[in-house]
């Protein structure tokens, strides 16, 4: 199973910066799953650049074929359903503020997105500023 071997974090989401309710959840292809409260993303994504509807971006794109992939924050919700030959990827939306010489971070929603053929052809954002989640498809 894809999901026994990849490395777990031993730091919960508050002593990474997370808010406890602001996660993923990825299920593999295979069946197996996983969720940001036992790894990082980072353990099994690599950067891409990827065609972002007319303009290019920069994702982290899971390495290992994914069926579904959810964000959560907060109350809301939102996941892509992965076609095979396609990638998936998730991100953090935030705010960085300097006040007083220090850095604050606030959380302000999340993404989640499909790539296929080096082209995003679905994206899902939650916007915690306006408490909806709103999507893009191509």
């Amino acid at each position: 199973m894809i999901a026994d071997n990849i490395p777990c974090t031993n730091k919960t989401l508050e002593e990474r910066g997370l808010p406890a309710d602001s996660f993923f959840e990825v299920e593999f292809d295979d069946g197996s799953s996983l969720t940001e409260k036992e790894i990082n993303w980072s353990a099994i994504a690599e950067e891409m650049r990827v065609a972002y509807f007319g303009a290019t971006k920069t994702v982290f794109v899971c390495k290992f074929p994914v069926s579904t992939l959810w964000v959560h924050h907060g109350d809301l919700r939102a996941h892509v359903d992965v076609p095979s030959g396609c990638q998936a990827y998730q991100a953090v939306r935030s705010q960085a503020l300097i006040l007083d010489g220090k850095r604050q971070t606030k959380i302000l929603g999340r993404a989640v997105g499909i790539i296929k053929d080096g082209e995003v052809i679905e994206e899902q954002f939650i916007n915690e500023t306006e408490h909806e989640v709103f999507g893009t498809r191509k």
